[in-house]
């Protein structure tokens, strides 16, 4: 018979409420008029131009998280973390849509 230990608590259930990150993209796609992943609009035009940049915040996420098919991530929405103009306005859209208070979105990404 083991000794039981005075000092150890029954552990309990936890749960995290996250976001599924692809609703989020659809939702910030559907209120800005833009894509996420090509904000600036250099493919959507019926003529490439080869002067528009590509900005994809799914690159910014995949350089600044720690990311892998079926796993959870924390999206900063303050957009003094980000250093290009396109993801702090993302980020600034992001905390307006989603009421962050400047805390991380806490999201699940699959791919």
């Amino acid at each position: 018979m083991t000794k039981k230990s005075t000092c150890l608590k029954k552990p309990e259930k936890h749960t995290l409420e996250v976001y599924n990150w692809s609703e989020i993209v659809d939702w910030i796609n559907n209120v800005s008029g833009r894509d996420v992943r090509d904000w600036s609009g250099k493919f959507s035009k019926k003529l490439y131009d080869e002067n528009v940049p590509y900005e994809d915040f799914w690159h910014v996420l995949c350089n600044t998280c720690d990311m892998h098919n079926d796993s959870y991530i924390s999206v900063s929405t303050d957009p003094d973390d980000y250093e290009k103009p396109f993801a702090k306005e993302i980020a600034r859209l992001l905390a307006s849509e989603f009421q962050t208070n400047g805390k991380d979105m806490e999201c699940w990404v699959s791919w």
